[in-house]
């Protein structure tokens, strides 16, 4: 069986990370992991950087997205992970363009609600980082080095979540979009923290079974720092259900999530349950292949 060094969801500076893609990647070889999904929201800036540097340390790289998705009726948010995803395509590449003008005018109209709350947060707040690929954990971060928060958290909480004073919505897909857009640049759908959803046990297991039956859903992220065994035993449970692949993730963001170690959750705090990595990685890879053969 495969040694435990698996994450499949992390974040770089190419979204709202604080490790640059060399730094993840280097920073996976400290940690032992050998195969690393880079990713970052709504873009595909880092995956080339990070294959790269991979390959200086004998770790495989894998490909991926996480994109905010709609679907009507649902409280929390909904995010579908993009994994083994053929980054080249043109296909993504147009959708990534038009998103990343959302992104900046989102920012820029965040930036004005934080003003009028008497938060001087401005561009120049964050050398280095383009508006195109700045997200509300940097945000996050400034307000709390400027003092205005006394946690990240605490700006997250009161100010930048949805809902919240200083919140602005993203354009999005629909998650029919989503899942198709995913399986046309032959990447596995995973429906990403399905806690964030703020869903029962009933509503949720509808949600998925619709979401398999009528959109070819690949995968659950049922290993995540926040699912307690209590859920990711209900997760799992849907994973046999409705035959999709049980993948899972720090969701590593660096400073900018303090607390989340990358692939630590996955590999220290699961070790009774031992996920079969080796044959979640297989089902990933052989479905991937089948959706690039049926593309041909």
């Amino acid at each position: 069986m495969l040694s435990q060094t698996v994450d499949l969801h992390s974040h770089t500076t190419a979204s709202d990370g604080s490790c640059p893609p060399i730094d993840l990647i280097r920073l996976a070889e400290k940690e032992g992991i050998k195969y690393i999904a880079v990713t970052d929201h709504d873009t595909l800036e880092g995956i080339e950087e990070a294959e790269e540097e991979g390959r200086k340390h004998g770790i495989q790289v894998i490909a991926g997205i996480e994109l905010s998705v709609n679907y009507p009726g649902i409280p929390g948010s909904i995010h579908l992970l993009g994994i083994n995803i053929n980054y080249k395509s043109e296909k993504i590449k147009q959708h990534i363009t038009t998103f990343k003008e959302y992104r900046k005018e989102r920012n820029l109209k965040m930036f004005k609600k934080l003003q009028k709350l008497g938060f001087k947060i401005i561009p120049e707040d964050f050398p280095g980082i383009s508006l195109y690929n700045l997200g509300r954990a940097h945000i996050a971060r400034k307000m709390y080095e400027k003092g205005f928060v006394s946690s990240v958290n605490e700006a997250f909480e009161n100010f930048l979540k949805k809902g919240e004073k200083a919140y602005v919505n993203k354009k999005r897909f629909s998650i029919e979009e989503a899942i198709a857009l995913v399986h046309s640049i032959s990447g596995i759908a995973a429906l990403a923290h399905p806690y964030t959803l703020k869903l029962n046990n009933v509503q949720l297991e509808m949600f998925v079974k619709y979401l398999k039956e009528n959109c070819g859903l690949d995968a659950l992220e049922v290993y995540y720092p926040e699912h307690s065994p209590r859920f990711i035993d209900f997760y799992l449970e849907l994973t046999r259900k409705f035959s999709l692949i049980p993948v899972g993730g720090s969701d590593f963001h660096g400073d900018n999530k303090p607390g989340l170690r990358l692939g630590h959750f996955l590999h220290e705090e699961l070790k009774e349950l031992a996920p079969d990595w080796e044959s979640i990685l297989n089902q990933i890879f052989s479905k991937s292949e089948a959706y690039e053969k049926a593309l041909a």
